[in-house]
């Protein structure tokens, strides 16, 4: 017989077992990533929130008025670009005008599951592993501001931070691998996020193609006469857009005007103040890592310290730092302008879950992680199954307001002046159930209902008075009025 050896079976146990442990670790993450993911139905149907409303309103009015370039809100040209409008439409469409709502949440939810798609696409071509890459997956989807936020709500903010991650990632994949075909991607990409929200788009990839030309040392290729050309096409649709496509409707000006408002100190005298309430909120954005990196930061340094540190941790990829120079460069205008808010630089987050992911996979903070990340999902369907269902029937039902106003309207004109997010929400609701009669502003001599912020002489008699924080009030005038009630 042969000698038995222990020592080999001891190794191979060691293998087995970290073997054993990496596999649930991955399937772990992405048992965590599918969890987010159906988080997003928890609050598919919960009431507006915030200024949901205003999307919902424009798609509803473009589908009545048909105006497909050109978004309308009460009747009146809203100079804002449509794609996030034209994605709800046709899902409305096929859902039901009723659940408007629901087609806006649900592109945005699919606009943030293509994101971690894309943060996990930029972490593999930084170099990191295919487990450490859908860290960085996890990672993005359980940052506050994504996973309880803007990652649902039917703001325009995921839909934009996606293009915005989609030009920078294509323009990565163009300077890795030299091919004009990514840049292609690029202009595309530029082009959706400009539909999208804004004219910022440009500048967080200009600040990225800068990054990458210094450090990845790629200037021929970027001024390359094709490179070059692919550009200053994705400029030039700015100008066909304003110009031959949307002429007279002023969006240039108007978006333009935001950029250049938020550039000027208004209030010089808090402006610390501002800065400072700015890095606290980016500090909320990012939860729970931003709390967990500094914990983690410092466990290690005081273990090197008492001396049980097994070695230094492994260096980031090169890519991976030029991520970190991309995000601050990108990061600082917003710092320092004053009007500025940390929504503008919720894009950058993905490129910082990658950052994340890379520190977490080259100092073994892995289990960590996951656990901060483990924290924050359950908490979402703990307040999605409990806390949301019953505050919004306590403090927000604005369907049930709607559904009283138009009982008291009947088939009286009804007219809003109310632009606040609680008179956009009952006004949605109210839209949804008269289709053909969206509501729209008064004009001089008109006579009905109006729902405005608060009393007015021309329109005397109060009918009711609706309190979500801020009253909204249900005025009239002309010969349908009932007798003025008393306030409630």
């Amino acid at each position: 017989m042969g000698c038995l050896n222990v020592d080999n079976i001891v190794l191979n146990g060691w293998e087995m077992k970290l073997s054993i442990s990496r596999v649930s670790r991955a399937g772990l993450v992405r048992l965590l990533i599918a969890l987010a993911a159906l988080s997003f139905l928890l609050t598919l149907r919960a009431e507006y929130m915030g200024e949901e409303a205003v999307y919902s309103l424009l798609s509803l009015e473009m589908h009545h008025y048909g105006s497909d370039l050109t978004p309308i809100l009460y009747g009146a040209v809203y100079g804002r670009p449509p794609l996030f409008n034209w994605l709800i439409m046709p899902l409305a469409d096929w859902l039901g005008w009723q659940h408007v709502l629901q087609a806006a949440r649900i592109v945005t939810a699919l606009a943030t599951l293509a994101t971690a798609g894309l943060t996990l696409w930029i972490a593999r071509m930084s170099g990191l592993a295919q487990q450490a890459a859908e860290l960085a997956a996890l990672v993005f989807l359980s940052m506050a501001y994504a996973l309880f936020w803007y990652g649902w709500i039917s703001y325009s903010d995921a839909l934009f931070g996606f293009c915005i991650l989609l030009a920078i990632a294509a323009g990565i994949a163009a300077v890795v691998e030299k091919r004009h075909a990514w840049l292609l991607l690029a202009c595309l990409a530029l082009i959706a996020g400009f539909l999208t929200k804004a004219l910022t788009i440009y500048v967080f990839y200009a600040a990225a193609m800068l990054v990458l030309a210094v450090r990845q040392k790629s200037w021929g290729f970027l001024l390359h006469w094709r490179s070059l050309l692919i550009h200053a096409a994705a400029l030039a649709f700015l100008w066909v857009w304003w110009r031959l496509l949307t002429p007279g409707m002023s969006q240039g000006s108007g978006m333009l005007g935001d950029i250049l408002s938020r550039m000027q100190e208004q209030h010089h005298q808090n402006y610390l103040g501002d800065q400072l309430g700015f890095v606290v909120d980016g500090f909320k954005m990012l939860l729970p890592l931003s709390l967990v990196l500094p914990v983690l930061a410092w466990r290690d340094r005081r273990r090197q310290r008492l001396g049980g540190s097994t070695g230094q941790p492994a260096t980031l990829p090169p890519m991976v730092r030029t991520l970190f120079w991309i995000v601050a460069l990108n990061f600082l205008p917003y710092l320092i302008a004053p009007q500025s808010n940390v929504r503008y630089v919720y894009p950058l987050t993905g490129l910082v879950a990658v950052i994340f992911a890379a520190m977490a996979a080259s100092r073994d903070w892995e289990r960590a992680v996951i656990v901060a990340a483990a924290s924050f999902i359950a908490l979402k369907y703990a307040l999605g199954i409990g806390w949301l269902p019953a505050y919004q029937q306590r403090v927000h039902n604005f369907r049930a307001a709607a559904l009283d106003i138009t009982k008291v309207v009947g088939s009286a004109p009804l007219y809003v002046d109310n632009t606040a997010w609680q008179g956009l929400s009952v006004a949605a609701n109210i839209d949804v159930m008269r289709l053909q009669h969206p509501l729209r502003f008064p004009q001089p001599g008109d006579q009905g209902y109006l729902l405005a912020y608060s009393k007015k002489p021309d329109w005397p008699v109060v009918v009711k008075v609706y309190r979500f924080g801020d009253p909204l009030y249900l005025l009239c005038r002309g010969s349908q009025c009932p007798q003025p009630a008393a306030h409630p």
